[in-house]
């Protein structure tokens, strides 16, 4: 029993200590356990959540349509990964949306079926990737008004990558004439 306890006592350590948040649902999609970073990114307390559905922290838009990938997935509970090219959202309990991916892992206990939801806000990826992108407009945008010559080539190829238009009346190849070029 010692052993056990101990066990535990490992396990709610480990669940709690997670840079991510978790979330363990049961097969009716009611919160069962969250952790400490679930708490923090959601704005609700574990009491708060315990027995609620999970589609009460999908943005309200969402949630039928979360209701049904969430049924689907219980007639094929496989490990998965949710975001890679879509856009998912949590709604924290100020009505804030957050960005978020989620990994999805089911198991069973005491002939229960439940699913462990690990999900990463993803802020501040999407905050980098938006200022990237705006660097990369501004930096197009001056390459382009430039009034010298500019061009990119491919070091290893040596064919030009791209060019200015200043560039192109240069030596008076259009856009797709020039990219054909080498050095």
């Amino acid at each position: 029993e010692e052993t056990i306890h101990k066990n535990e006592a490992f396990t709610q350590t480990f669940v709690h200590s997670q840079h991510d948040a978790l979330l363990m649902v049961d097969a009716q999609g009611r919160i069962v356990q969250i952790n400490d970073r679930c708490e923090e990114m959601f704005g609700y307390s574990e009491k708060e959540l315990s027995g609620k559905s999970i589609e009460d922290l999908v943005p309200s838009h969402f949630q039928r349509e979360h209701f049904r990938l969430r049924k689907d997935y219980a007639h094929d509970p496989k490990p998965r990964v949710m975001g890679s090219g879509l856009q998912i959202f949590g709604q924290h309990k100020n009505g804030r949306t957050i960005p978020i991916d989620i990994a999805l892992s089911s198991f069973k206990r005491g002939g229960s079926s439940f699913v462990l939801c690990v999900v990463r806000d993803i802020s501040e990826q999407k905050r980098t990737l938006q200022a990237l992108q705006e660097s990369e407009e501004q930096y197009r945008a001056v390459v382009e008004q430039a009034s010298e010559s500019i061009f990119l080539v491919d070091t290893e190829t040596l064919h030009i990558i791209s060019a200015n238009r200043s560039f192109e009346k240069l030596l008076g190849y259009s856009t797709d004439e020039v990219q054909e070029l080498s050095l």
